[in-house]
């Protein structure tokens, strides 16, 4: 009994086992039913180029939708285009296409970049399209031809073409397929080109992201090179043109020195995406900036946009300043009248104009231009606001307020760290420009305030400066400059100098020996001007041979100096050949003869206000008023009469005090009534 019980346990184990054995075969075999096939699976089910459209259809209805797993949509695309690589170059251009598009809606807004990784897929992708379309010209990326003006066979009807119809719309169809496919080209590598704009402002420039991103830039300027060149070939100067204009945008705010290295990193750059060696050769690295620069320009000017050949313009001078060429840059400007286009241009256009302007300012002030520099630096730096027009910055002012909207779009305007011109540089130059002009006309008229005021910014903060009870020792460039301004007022050229040479945007400067050297110049000369519209007055004569050697200059250029100042007419004074001497001649009024004529304005001002009061009072009576028709004309004469008069005795009261002796003002009697007593309104007597 025993075991036959034992006997029935085992085969109920037995039968219990096979049945669980049962239901999980059946469940797995059911998971296996309800389980989507896999990618692989999928990519062996595609055998030709319908089923490819038909699967790229199926992927992108679903984009855009809510819920849609973008990454899962890349991944599909990708699987895709590996299976289309053995149907053909269309299909592998129409899954491509998608692709690229894809991976640009991966970000979301637009303070949001393309990472790295997918920035550089981004970029082979486009390789790969450009590759495909050179290698077969018959291919051509599918577009929607009703954009263009031209509808398909289905959609104007059969039945309503011939023969030669239908060869026109083939032919359209087929042109327009073109033209399609070379937008898109451009319009990828912009869109290429604003993601890498917008990783470099975002990125922070002191991390290695940021010189990850600019070794990229070195990659995508080989593919614009590529692109230009095969767009060109192929008959689209317009399309070569836009992508000219991209290539400029990278390159013109470069030195000549580092533009050759750009260069040479875009030849390694081709070689490392595996282009072909006339691509690589065709890169200009051993050639001069500014003539590739010159190239570009003149395709984008005869094939460009109104603003693209703006843009190009604009860059090219800013090239031609950044190069130490001031005339060809400022005649560049000048002939195409750049500043009237630029107004009525975008934002991005006007700041590039703005750069240009200080970029121009600095070359002057290198050339030893102070003038033109002070001229280009004027309005950009006299209101503080060189950061917020060069875009370099935000402006954070506490009596301003602005919306979420205005920050958001001041933010966008921001240029990336590398193309921002140095501030303290700008502000040094204007600094300097506005002493070296302002200090010598301060010295030629110490007494007349009415001349004209070159700077009145650094005018004021020199009156500042000069109120302090203390000035300690210089710690920015502006207590640099008017430390040297105070030199150069007592015509201390040395001490003016040796305050300027310790500034620290000398080291900013391209070719700052020679920059030093042209400053030191006409620090000299200034200084000589200004010790002689200051102490010529006490002197009877200077020798040529004193000046030259006190200012350090020779005596070719003292004397040419000299005597420009005696024939504009701002010193009284004479060369004696014989002694090579300067006669001075003490003509100059005096510091009282000055005051004198000043108490003689004011009387003057003080007789026409009386006279204007005299004037309203008879303008009150009823036969003289302001609403009567017959006396406005008299009323009028009476008024030029009164002011004849007073230029007039002005005239005689500023002679009479030169002479020495003080003239009677002539006063004008009270009017009077009819009867012999004073007119009714006139002013009160006191």
């Amino acid at each position: 009994k025993e075991k036959e019980k034992k006997e029935k346990r085992e085969r109920q184990d037995l039968a219990t086992k096979a049945e669980k054995a049962a239901k999980a075969k059946a469940l797995k075999e059911k998971k296996a039913q309800d389980k989507p096939l896999t990618q692989q699976e999928q990519d062996q089910d595609v055998a030709n180029a319908e089923e490819v459209s038909k699967r790229v259809a199926e992927i992108i209805a679903q984009r855009g939708r809510k819920g849609t797993d973008r990454n899962e949509m890349i991944k599909q695309l990708q699987s895709l285009y590996k299976a289309s690589q053995a149907i053909g170059p269309q299909s592998q251009l129409e899954v491509l296409s998608h692709l690229i598009s894809a991976l640009f809606d991966t970000t979301a807004g637009v303070f949001q970049c393309l990472n790295s990784d997918l920035w550089t897929r981004n970029l082979n992708n486009i390789q790969r399209v450009v590759e495909l379309i050179r290698a077969h010209s018959h291919c051509s990326i599918s577009t929607n031809y009703s954009a263009f003006g031209v509808g398909t066979e289905e959609e104007v009807g059969e039945g309503e073409l011939d023969e030669a119809e239908r060869e026109g719309l083939r032919k359209a169809r087929e042109q327009n397929e073109k033209l399609s496919t070379f937008n898109t080209i451009v319009f990828f590598l912009e869109r290429l080109d604003d993601e890498l704009t917008k990783a470099l402002q975002f990125t922070d420039s002191h991390s290695p992201e940021f010189s990850e991103r600019l070794r990229q830039s070195g990659d995508f300027l080989a593919l614009l090179w590529m692109s230009k060149d095969f767009l060109y070939e192929k008959g689209h100067p317009a399309e070569a043109a836009r992508a000219a204009s991209r290539i400029i945008e990278q390159v013109y705010y470069k030195r000549d020195y580092i533009a050759r290295q750009t260069w040479l990193m875009a030849q390694s750059g081709a070689k490392r995406l595996g282009m072909d060696a006339a691509d690589v050769a065709a890169i200009p690295a051993d050639v001069d900036t500014a003539k590739t620069l010159e190239g570009l320009c003149d395709l984008v000017f005869q094939h460009g946009e109104k603003p693209q050949q703006l843009r190009a313009l604009l860059s090219l001078s800013f090239h031609y300043s950044l190069q130490g060429d001031f005339f060809r840059a400022r005649d560049l400007l000048l002939m195409t009248s750049a500043q009237r286009l630029a107004d009525s241009g975008d934002e991005q256009t006007k700041i590039l104009f703005n750069r240009n302007l200080v970029q121009l300012a600095i070359c002057a002030f290198r050339k030893g231009r102070i003038a033109d520099a002070h001229n280009c630096l004027v309005e950009v730096c006299a209101q503080g606001k060189a950061k917020e027009l060069l875009a370099q910055g935000v402006a954070s002012s506490r009596h301003i307020e602005k919306t979420i909207e205005q920050e958001r779009a001041e933010k966008r305007r921001q240029l990336p760290y590398n193309m921002h011109i140095p501030l303290e540089l700008v502000e040094s130059v204007h600094y300097v420009s506005a002493m070296l002009l302002e200090i010598p006309n301060i010295a030629a008229s110490p007494y007349d305030n009415r001349k004209r005021v070159i700077s009145r910014h650094f005018r004021k903060m020199l009156d500042q400066y000069e109120r302090q009870t203390f000035t300690g020792r210089p710690e920015n460039p502006r207590e640099a400059v008017l430390f040297a301004a105070r030199a150069l007022q007592k015509a201390d050229w040395k001490g003016c100098f040796d305050a300027l040479k310790s500034m620290k945007f000398w080291d900013l400067l391209p070719e700052s020996e020679q920059a030093r050297e042209v400053i030191l110049d006409q620090v000299k000369r200034e200084a000589l001007r200004t010790f002689l519209f200051t102490y010529a007055p006490v002197y009877d004569s200077l020798s040529l041979e004193q000046l030259s050697k006190t200012f350090g200059l020779s005596k070719e250029s003292a004397y040419a100096l000299v005597s420009k100042l005696i024939v504009n007419g701002d010193l009284c004074a004479a060369w004696d050949e014989t002694s090579a001497c300067l006669i001075v001649h003490r003509v100059e009024p005096s510091r009282l003869q000055h005051l004198c004529l000043g108490l003689a304005d004011k009387s003057m001002v003080t007789v026409e206000n009386f006279d204007r009061v005299l004037q309203a009072g008879r303008g009150g009576d009823r036969r003289g008023g302001f609403g009567d028709r017959r006396g406005g004309f008299e009323k009028n004469v009476w008024r030029d009469n009164i002011r004849d008069e007073g230029d007039r005795q002005r005239g005689a009261l500023g002679i009479g005090m030169l002479q020495g002796r003080a003239p009677r003002l002539m006063s004008r009697p009270k009017p009077m009534a009819p009867g012999g007593r004073p007119r009714a309104g006139g002013p009160p007597t006191r």
